[in-house]
């Protein structure tokens, strides 16, 4: 190798060591168009594959190896190494330009002036050696072309099946004929199935083929637009046929006629009724065989039937006529547009007959019941008005309406709901119109004052809009309904209830002062003879307070559930903390417990529970809970009363240790003048409405009370009240006053316990 080197003149070399460039000929810089800084310390079998597409492994002086060379044109040449004290010199020689060869020359020519795009490879392993712009621009190439040049097929198209290539081009040098397929498809990701126009053509030269020229066009845009067209013309087809179909299956008579006025199609229908084509020819036929007649009952003229005003250019709309149709009346409605060509010619008449004898017939039909529905408004005692809208003219009126009104000459004059209003003397007629002229769904005047005869009546008025097809309001019926006695006995059952609540006044008022004078004149008798009384006086002058309280306990409750059967009970909510308030009545009567030897305890999870309530009659009902338990428990027991929340309900539970109740008296418990009669309650005193009169004012605070009981182990009453707020500005804090009212309320309700 080393004498044949000797013997090559060539100027273009390259130097390695240890498989680093060192030197490289200008030469072979300006055949390649590289810098020498770029080259100088780079890689020599980087250098080979990038730029003669072979590594240094590869490398034979008996081959040729392609290059492009800076006008990136493929050329041809060899190499041959030395290797010197570990220095390698390579050596390029015997370079052709392969375009400058006659045929590669007439290729390269081809190749630069067709118009599809088209490429040169090489034959043993279709690596691309020349292109032309177009197939750059198709492969939508950015890099630089010597970095496409020299590659293989799949590596510039990564979709293309190389396997399948190398089959496709053995068989063309079997047959040794060109391939060409119209409309290739290859499917290309991102773009799905395309299509191509595909010419692979091998140039033999001394019987071999070195090179084969690539054609390729991109059809797809062709192919799919013929596919569009195919489907849309095999649509218009379809359409055209659906067309015909619903043309000839239609249920309106269809009349289709040329410019000259003859008619170019009958449908099913027209001629089933009409007569066939032999029959009717032209416009005018139809009319000539079957008279027609006008909504006046005269006889149309052939010179002014719809067709012809068609022909003329008129679009004639619902001309409704009659046919005697062998001794059948039927009705149509007729319909004629005129076809223009591109000059605003009329080129045809599209004439339609609709059937629209069921319709007349039903008309007819809905106007019997009409006049039958008015004649049973006419009889009816409510008087009922027809009003237009929005003009609120009277349409009509009943004859209790005409009554009502005392209108006269009514059918000789179109009146308006003004004139009755008038006439009625309806207070606040203005607005009881806006009203009306606002109507847009059923409207309810109530008590409505109008003055008939000379007397105050009072009505209420139902208005109720009438709609058509199209949801228009077209009408308002007016019905009115006399309720004057029902105002009436409304006043008189006021009045009743006022004179029950000054009699419940007046009750109170002589039950309670003689009580209360007779309280007033002890406590001033214990006050100023306090010290010169003995005892056994000031002994009887408390058992005559007590008698008293007593009294005064049983007239409040009678009171009060009388009060509550009359629905009378009356009932002051406002915000309080009812944890405070129960705390406070818990507090208030220790000293009754107590002095029988009873300890009570209080507990809450809350320390704050505000809610709406009459706590007055709270205090009642948990005062009357109590004093029941403390008279029922015996000495050394326990009462036990705890409030805690529930279900948006507060719940207040009063417990004792007491005597108990029998399970069979628990569901009369809290019936009115129900007491437990037994040994172990004969001694106490009571009138058996407590219970009762608590669960009254339950219910009226919107809550309920339930009871629990076991003999000899203690009873626990429920109260669950409902937790809500009304609007105050704050919470009801007077407590001094809440005090003051509860030791009322405690002497009284204790009233019936012996202190000592």
């Amino acid at each position: 190798m080393f004498n044949s080197i000797e013997n090559i003149k060539s100027n273009l070399f390259i130097r390695a060591y240890e498989e680093k460039i060192i030197e490289i000929s200008i030469e072979l810089l300006e055949l390649l168009s590289c810098k020498e800084d770029n080259i100088i310390h780079s890689d020599i079998n980087s250098f080979f594959v990038v730029n003669f597409n072979v590594s240094l492994e590869e490398i034979s002086h008996n081959r040729g190896y392609l290059f492009f060379d800076k006008n990136y044109l493929p050329s041809e040449c060899k190499i041959i190494m030395r290797e010197d004290l570990g220095c390698k010199t390579y050596v390029i020689y015997d370079v052709i330009n392969l375009m400058s060869t006659p045929h590669m020359s007439v290729l390269y020519q081809l190749c630069s002036n067709n118009i599809s795009p088209m490429g040169i490879y090489t034959a043993l392993d279709f690596r691309l050696i020349y292109g032309n712009e177009l197939l750059f621009n198709m492969l939508d190439i950015k890099d630089e072309k010597k970095f496409i040049l020299g590659k293989k097929v799949h590596e510039l198209v990564s979709f293309i099946d190389e396997k399948k290539l190398k089959n496709l081009w053995n068989n063309i040098l079997l047959t040794g004929k060109p391939y060409n397929n119209k409309e290739y498809e290859i499917l290309v990701p991102n773009k799905g199935l395309t299509y191509w126009n595909l010419s692979i053509t091998p140039i033999y030269i001394g019987g071999e083929s070195n090179h084969i020229v690539i054609m390729v066009e991109d059809v797809t845009k062709d192919v799919k637009s013929k596919d569009i067209i195919i489907k849309q013309e095999s649509l218009i087809l379809r359409q055209q046929e659906q067309l015909e179909a619903i043309i000839e299956n239609m249920s309106d008579c269809l009349f289709i006629s040329d410019k000259s006025g003859n008619y170019t199609k009958l449908n099913k229908i027209a001629r089933e009724t009409f007569g066939d084509e032999e029959s009717i020819k032209k416009v005018g036929d139809v009319i000539n065989n079957m008279p027609m007649y006008d909504q006046e009952g005269r006889l149309l003229d052939t010179k002014n039937i719809p067709a012809v005003r068609a022909l003329k250019g008129e679009d004639v709309k619902n001309v409704r006529v009659s046919v005697n149709n062998h001794g059948v009346i039927k009705y149509y409605d007729i319909n004629a547009t005129p076809i223009f060509d591109k000059n605003a010619l009329v080129s045809n008449v599209v004439m339609c007959f609709r059937d629209v004898s069921y319709l007349i017939r039903q008309q007819e039909h809905l106007i019997k019941q009409k006049d039958y529905l008015y004649d049973i408004i006419n009889s009816l005692d409510l008087p009922i008005l027809r009003l237009s809208y929005p003009n609120l003219e009277v349409i009509e009126l009943n004859n209790r309406a005409k009554k009502l009104i005392q209108y006269k000459n009514y059918d000789k004059k179109i009146i308006s709901i003004m004139d009755i209003l008038k006439s009625i003397k309806l207070y606040e007629n203005e607005s009881f119109i806006r009203s009306l002229k606002n109507t847009k769904k059923t409207k309810y005047f109530k008590n409505i004052k109008i003055n008939s005869y000379n007397q105050e009546k009072y009505y209420n008025i139902v208005c109720q809009p009438l709609f058509d097809l199209d949801g228009v309001n077209k009408e308002l019926i007016i019905i009115v309904v006399d309720v004057t006695d029902e105002i009436l006995q409304n006043r008189e059952i006021n009045n009743l209830l006022k004179a029950q609540e000054e009699f419940f006044s007046f009750i109170s008022h002589e039950f309670k002062t003689p009580i209360t004078v007779a309280l007033s004149a002890l406590q001033v008798l214990e006050f100023t003879g306090k010290d010169s009384l003995n005892a056994m006086s000031l002994k009887y002058i408390g058992k005559i307070r007590q008698s008293c309280l007593q009294q005064l306990r049983l007239v409040n409750n009678l009171l009060d559930i009388t009060r509550a059967d009359s629905g009378y009970l009356k009932v002051n909510e406002k915000n309080v903390n009812i944890i405070e308030v129960t705390r406070l009545i818990v507090e208030s009567i220790e000293v009754y417990a107590k002095d029988k030897g009873i300890d009570i305890e209080f507990n809450s999870s809350n320390n704050e529970i505000i809610t709406a309530l009459d706590d007055e009659k709270y205090e009642r009902i948990i005062l009357n809970l109590l004093s029941n338990a403390v008279k029922f428990t015996p000495p050394n027991k326990k009462i036990y009363v705890y409030v805690y929340v529930e279900r948006n309900n507060v719940c207040v539970v009063v417990r004792d240790e007491g005597i108990g109740i029998p399970k069979e008296k628990l569901e009369y418990i809290f019936e009115r003048y129900n007491q437990i009669n037994n040994e172990l309650v004969k001694n106490f005193e009571g009138t058996g409405i407590g219970l009762n009169l608590a669960k009254l004012m339950t219910k009226a605070l919107g809550g309920n009370i339930t009871v629990d009981s076991e003999e000899n182990v203690g009873t626990s009453f429920t109260v669950e009240l409902p937790l809500n707020k009304i609007n105050e500005e704050k919470v009801n804090e007077n407590i001094d006053f809440l005090e003051d009212r509860l030791m009322r309320n405690i002497n009284i309700e204790f009233s019936n316990l012996e202190t000592s």
